[in-house]
């Protein structure tokens, strides 16, 4: 049976590859993992000719931190911070932390973040006042993902699971600076 997840943000349904990305992955014996995870991701969009950089953070005990430095004298710093939901939220509107858990041990994630050099995935258009959206563990590993591909030849086509990461990413995000302790950064 085919599994269907809706996002928030434009509640955009997804299929993908055959199975669902449930809160919990199951490993080769088919034992189910419990799904929290194991370190902090930072990540959100990078490049581009903005008056202030945004940056988001995830950590294992499901806090979401988001930080906001203007660009200028003097330089200004807004931060929230917010509890992601637990595991298995029954809203399937909601990204909880199972959500985002169960995509990092994706193998294609697994191995993007164990590339030697940062991976680029997608189109970069950062020279011509784009942005990527990065994602970073804590040990400094990361890999950022651009637009589209089209049809340039040198790009690196997006894998399905690292797009569904970044738009669960994007969505939690959204869902989070709606918090009330967030209203200074929406």
């Amino acid at each position: 049976m085919a599994c269907m997840r809706f996002l928030a943000a434009g509640a955009v349904a997804l299929q993908l590859l055959g199975g669902c990305f449930q809160s919990r992955a199951e490993d080769d014996a088919g034992d189910v993992e419990t799904c929290g995870m194991e370190t902090v991701l930072a990540f959100g969009p990078t490049g581009g000719e903005t008056s202030y950089d945004q940056t988001y953070e995830l950590s294992p005990v499901r806090t979401f931190v988001a930080t906001r430095v203007t660009r200028g004298v003097p330089e200004t710093r807004t931060t929230c911070t917010t509890q992601v939901p637990e595991c298995d939220t029954e809203d399937v509107l909601v990204t909880d932390i199972g959500d985002i858990a169960s995509l990092l041990r994706r193998p294609d994630v697994e191995a993007a973040f164990a590339e030697g050099a940062p991976p680029l995935y997608g189109l970069d258009d950062r020279p011509v006042d784009g942005t990527v959206f990065a994602v970073t563990r804590f040990d400094g590993r990361s890999f950022m993902v651009g637009g589209d591909c089209g049809s340039v030849p040198s790009c690196v086509p997006i894998p399905p699971v690292i797009a569904l990461l970044v738009r669960h990413l994007q969505n939690l995000v959204a869902q989070e600076l709606a918090q009330p302790p967030c209203a200074a950064l929406r």
